[in-house]
């Protein structure tokens, strides 16, 4: 009894102590610094207007996850008034599975690694829009779920990378809007384009418009170049059948890309400039009816192909990497 009284009192003596070192514990853990990866990421010009190097910069020796699937590109808008800026997130098709295993590359200070890649493989629709409106990009390097993208030399982990830096597109002319063809995401060949034919003033005008009348000017992933056609039908034009069309009027018209181009040209998976081109060659003149006549070329617009030959990306070499991520 007296030896159960003597723990007790014991016990009851400790507890103040062990109540005072608890928070001095939680507080050294609080106070632990994260660990800054002496790395970041990197985004730069690499040739046309949307090719651009994409990667990770060593600034100090890391061991480095290398997955593109990691990047997060942010948009956001240009200031536009008292309007906040929107901000949209673009990223590569594809997700890092739970139980996948990631590549990494062990890199010291001066080192680089990196893709080549067309950023229209990544920003599409609103996100692309804010962009060529001269919106700006950041990006940023995240690991999927409980992940790190960087070890250091002693245990340290990051699971993320960030950078200060932005990057804008450069400007570009403006093409007159007689055609313009609607960008296409497409899983998969045998999509659609979708065409307009505008007036070339407010008020309406007659113009002679069939499918075969139009063309396409296709440069593909590899930098291939392609004119995609129908044949004529021939025939004569028939009166009633010309259409009425205005500026804010347009002839819309929705073609298989398959009836234009022969199967090679869409097969590689990646981002395809596409021009579409219109000759209006009646003029209706034993009707008196003064059709526009004329070859219009409208801007090209951009055709994500999701499957197909290669990727939608190629890696950096070495050299590369070194030169343009700095």
């Amino acid at each position: 009894m007296i030896a159960r009284l003597a723990f007790l009192l014991s016990l009851l003596l400790a507890l103040p102590a062990l109540a005072q070192d608890a928070p001095a514990r939680r507080g050294r853990r609080a106070r632990t610094p994260a660990w800054s990866a002496p790395a970041a990421p990197m985004i730069a010009e690499a040739g046309g207007r949307y090719e651009v190097a994409l990667g990770i910069a060593a600034r100090g020796e890391v061991e480095l996850v290398t997955d593109p699937r990691l990047f997060t590109l942010e948009v956001s808008e240009a200031a536009a008034g008292r309007r906040r800026a929107r901000r949209y997130t673009c990223r590569l098709p594809g997700r890092v599975g739970p139980r996948e295993t990631l590549t990494t590359q062990a890199m010291r200070s001066g080192e680089a690694w990196g893709i080549r890649v067309d950023l229209r493989a990544l920003c599409w629709g609103r996100a692309l829009s804010a962009l060529e409106a001269g919106g700006t990009l950041s990006v940023r390097y995240a690991a999927a779920r409980r992940g790190v993208v960087a070890r250091g030399p002693g245990g340290e982990t990051a699971r993320e990378l960030t950078s200060s830096s932005t990057f804008s597109l450069a400007p570009r002319a403006d093409v007159p809007a007689s055609i313009t063809l609607a960008p296409v995401d497409a899983a998969r060949p045998g999509f659609s384009l979708r065409v307009a034919v505008h007036g070339p003033e407010a008020g309406l005008r007659r113009v002679w418009l069939r499918p075969e009348q139009f063309s396409f000017r296709v440069r593909d992933p590899a930098g291939g170049e392609w004119l995609c056609a129908m044949p004529r039908a021939g025939g004569a034009a028939i009166p009633d059948l010309f259409a009425r069309f205005s500026a804010g009027r347009p002839l819309r018209f929705t073609l298989e890309a398959a009836q234009f181009c022969p199967a090679e040209v869409f097969r590689r998976t990646g981002v395809y400039e596409v021009t579409p081109l219109v000759e209006l060659d009646e003029d209706g003149a034993a009707w008196r009816l003064d059709a526009v006549v004329g070859r219009f070329t409208g801007a090209p617009a951009p055709v994500r192909l999701r499957s197909g030959e290669g990727s939608l990306f190629t890696a950096l070499t070495p050299d590369e990497a070194r030169s343009l991520l700095r």
